[in-house]
């Protein structure tokens, strides 16, 4: 009985030990890595619901983050803290470089703490500071610590001295090992990080492990891993594209494709083109749309407007774009594709190297000035920010006086070189030095968050001469789509815009070209109005005039307000040639109308950007001035030829033969200026009105007809009227009451 009540015992034990065990092993893995946006709180919710069906169990965070939305992570840290509490679950936080900002809060929840050697935790206000009151943090942090562990009272001193910048870290006396986290009012710190060292002396630190133990002593083979967050790069990329890319599973997927390559550089022609296309991709309702980029760059202004094309077709239509840059995106090819949702690489991809640069006399590049460069600086952080990128790092491609290090896991600007780290254990990682522009290779762009996701070259079937006469053809074809989620798009199919009016139209915007018909519709006007009847002149005006506003209204975005302005000021020219005698308000009125409508036309997206904005009037001031020149020049020219006409026509017309009298009035053929002084009435005479005076007209005095006028009001015909003076040859005349 001895021997079996020990077997049963002993298979009890076992049992007990091995359930124990299978419990243990349970794990779900939370990597939060990178900015912690609403994309990435939303899917570790959505998973994070999954595990409350479980009791038990490790919750492994992997935290390696400097930015976040501050509400989210909250959110998400409060759900943690209840599946901890409720559910058993074991929090275990490794800190895999940095957990900086809002991720800083993560470390607060754990029941384990392990970080790198190279660690960075603090600062939870970071990039946040005026999205949430101190107070109203600090209050939410505190109930997620356990005051009962031994490290609960530090922790919650921490808490205070990373959002209050006037707490700070005290270290005992020599020989005292003993820190305290104590306030002083009087003097302002930034808000603690604390390092490796740091952390130790606080005796936060369970364990101090390398990638590869943490992997190797943490991670369960085989084990269920809850895939929140930031699961892998892949799971977020997945995520992102089911929030903005759908299909359909039955009908045809339609992709818009943009191909910007080396033979087409970017200018007023790309711009066009891309418009055109954009407004066909969204008739047609595409999934969304691919931009095939391996451009060296081009012109900045043009760039500007694609950019803004972009972002309004994501924007307004909802519409995607996924840039895929094949061999190289720089200068104003970065530009574009930082303008892009999901920016996707292939492994010879560079990008960067951005500097604006204008052509000299000799014909060689000059770099910009400083203002200009602040401008496109400005403008390559804030593309970056709008998709969650780093904006240091587009600066970087910017700005060629930027020093820009790799420390403890972030990007950080230096302001000389003397500031790099060389020493240590840990030095700075130069990216760029000072005097170079940033360019970035495959491995960099994911190393750093500028490329969304990488494909490798495969063999592809070629698209066919007929697929692409008829512009259409199987994605499957493109290296893109061997992403694994575009990959799984049923019946999706790529379509290409080509048509003849990017040509035509490109053509009618080029400066020269668009001098030519101010020319033409000048002088075509010019003549037609010295000459009778209607003729050749005037339908070379009109065409050129029809040619301008058509190639404004197609190939920029033209208002209403600007054809309303040139209408109007060529009325009035109008009225003032034909109609209005003599030459004044109502023609100078006219001219300065017909000229601000013409240069509305002319200088393409005058209102799309804000000239009175110093940094945007720097960056595309130079474009507006070329412009400028020529239109003015085309006027000068005008004018010189109108004057060489009329003075080689002088006989003919070139004089506005139909306004002003040819010849001249002499007293010798019968003309007078007047009525003699002696043959006008006297005062006191009388007379009858043969017209309605009002307050001039005809009247009958004596045997003559003379024109009079009254003193101000109106007296009708057949009235009786009396001479009250005569000033000069004008007679002023009043009627007669009946009792006179």
């Amino acid at each position: 009985m001895g021997k079996c009540s020990r077997f049963l015992l002993l298979v009890f034990l076992f049992f007990t030990v091995y359930l124990y065990s299978q419990q243990d092993g349970r794990q779900a893995h939370m990597v939060l890595d990178g900015y912690l946006d609403r994309d990435v709180i939303a899917a570790a919710e959505l998973q994070l619901n999954a595990l409350k069906v479980e009791v038990g169990g490790d919750l492994i965070i992997r935290v390696n983050s400097f930015a976040g939305d501050i509400h989210g992570v909250l959110e998400l840290a409060t759900k943690i803290y209840h599946l901890k509490v409720r559910e058993g679950f074991h929090v275990i936080v490794y800190i895999q470089g940095r957990a900086v900002g809002p991720a800083a809060i993560f470390p607060f929840l754990a029941d384990k703490l392990i970080v790198t050697p190279l660690v960075a935790w603090g600062d939870i206000l970071h990039g946040v500071e005026d999205q949430i009151q101190s107070s109203t943090l600090q209050n939410t942090i505190v109930p997620f610590i356990d005051l009962e562990a031994k490290r609960g009272e530090t922790l919650q001193h921490l808490v205070s001295a990373m959002i209050d910048p006037y707490y700070k870290l005290v270290y005992g006396q020599k020989g005292d090992r003993e820190i305290k986290v104590e306030k002083n009012d009087q003097y302002r710190n930034d808000p603690l990080i604390i390092n490796l060292k740091g952390m130790k002396s606080l005796n936060l630190v369970d364990e101090v492990l390398s990638d590869e133990e943490f992997q190797r002593n943490y991670v369960v083979e085989g084990a269920k891993e809850a895939q929140m967050s930031k699961a892998s790069t892949m799971d977020k990329l997945n995520h992102r594209f089911q929030k903005y890319i759908s299909y359909s599973e039955i009908d045809n997927n339609l992709i818009g494709y943009l191909h910007i390559g080396v033979d087409l550089p970017i200018n007023q022609s790309t711009y066009i083109y891309v418009k055109f296309a954009l407004e066909e991709f969204v008739r047609k309702r595409v999934r969304f749309v691919v931009l095939d980029l391996n451009t060296p760059g081009g012109e900045v202004v043009s760039a500007l407007k694609i950019v803004d094309l972009l972002q309004k077709l994501d924007m307004q239509h909802h519409i995607p774009v996924v840039a895929f840059v094949h061999d190289w995106a720089v200068s104003a090819g970065a530009m574009l594709a930082y303008s892009c949702r999901f920016i996707g690489i292939e492994p010879n991809s560079l990008m960067g190297a951005a500097e604006p640069v204008h052509m000299g006399q000799g014909g060689e590049m000059i770099s910009a000035s400083e203002k200009v460069n602040s401008a496109l600086r400005a403008e390559f952080s804030n593309l970056a920010m709008f998709y969650g990128r780093n904006p240091l790092i587009a600066e970087a491609m910017v700005d060629k006086d930027m020093v820009l290090v790799l420390r403890n896991h972030e990007v950080v600007r230096l302001r000389s070189e003397s500031e790099v780290r060389t020493d240590g254990a840990h030095p700075d990682v130069v990216l760029v030095e000072k005097g170079k522009l940033l360019t970035l290779n495959a491995k960099q762009m994911m190393s750093y968050e500028v490329a969304d996701f990488e494909v490798f070259p495969t063999s592809l079937m070629e698209i066919t001469d007929r697929e692409r006469a008829e512009k259409m053809w199987p994605a499957e074809k493109l290296l893109l789509f061997q992403q694994p989620y575009l990959a799984k798009i049923p019946n999706s199919i790529i379509i290409e815009y080509r048509d003849w009016r990017v040509g035509f139209f490109t053509f009618l915007s080029h400066p020269f070209v668009t001098s030519l018909l101010v020319v033409g519709l000048i002088i075509g006007f010019y003549i037609e109005i010295n000459t009778p009847g209607f003729g050749v002149p005037g339908s070379i005006g009109i065409g050129c005039l029809a040619l301008i506003m058509i190639a404004s209204f197609a190939s920029q975005a033209v208002h209403w307000i600007e054809v309303i302005i040139l209408g109007v000021g060529l009325i009035l020219l109008a009225l003032e040639l034909f109609v209005i005698p003599g030459f004044g308000i109502t023609g100078i009125l006219g001219i300065i109308l017909t000229i601000v409508g013409l240069f509305s036309l002319l200088l393409p997206d005058m209102g799309r950007f804000n000239l009175f904005n110093l940094e945007v009037l720097h960056l595309v001031g130079s474009f507006f001035v070329e412009r400028l020149v020529w239109l003015c020049g085309a006027l000068i020219f005008s004018v010189i030829i109108i004057v060489i006409l009329a003075k080689l026509f002088s006989h003919r017309y070139f004089r506005f033969s139909k306004l002003i009298l040819k010849g001249e009035q002499e007293s010798q053929q019968g003309y007078v200026s007047g009525v003699p002084r002696e043959k006008l009435p006297q005062e006191g005479a009388l007379g009858e009105t043969l017209t309605p005076l009002r307050p001039s007209g005809k009247v009958h005095i004596g045997d003559n007809l003379f024109d009079v006028s009254t003193q101000g009001g109106f007296i009708e015909a057949h009235v009786t009227v009396e001479v009250v003076r005569v000033e000069g040859n004008q007679i002023i005349v009043r009627q007669l009451k009946v009792e006179e």
